[in-house]
Formats: structure tokens, C-alpha cells, sequence
């Protein structure tokens, strides 16, 4: 597995785990469906390097508006 796709199932655990019962929520935010968010979060199947990346950024985004 890439570092960015690891890096995207890591973000998408973290934002499951700090917000349980949200796979809804994500997959509105990155435009994707539930199932493809548990593929993604299980490691199963990501997207290739270069979709991975924005869904990286956009993921980081959330995570670090939700610290605040």
C-alpha cells in the first residue's frame, strides 16, 4: 500500500473513531458512499495516489477543524 492510501485509511479511522455512527457525515463531505468510506477505513481498497491525495487534504482539514 502507498504512504498517501495508508495515510487516507489512517485520517478516515481517526475521524470514525473520534466521531462514531458519522460514516453518513463523511461520505457527504467527501462526496463518496458509506460502503466505499468502510473500504477505505478497513483497508480493503482505496482510491489511486492521485484521487487519495485531495481526500488526504480535505480528511485533515476536518480532523483539525473539529480540534478547535
Amino acid at each position: 500500500m502507498e504512504a498517501i492510501q495508508k495515510e487516507l485509511r489512517d485520517l478516515v479511522r481517526t475521524y470514525l473513531s473520534n466521531n462514531p455512527g458519522s460514516e453518513r457525515q463523511l461520505a457527504d463531505e467527501l462526496g463518496a458512499s458509506i460502503p466505499i468510506i468502510k473500504h477505505w477505513a478497513s483497508g480493503k481498497n482505496s482510491p489511486p495516489p492521485i484521487i487519495a491525495q485531495p481526500l488526504v487534504e480535505k480528511l485533515k482539514e476536518i480532523l483539525q477543524k473539529q480540534d478547535n
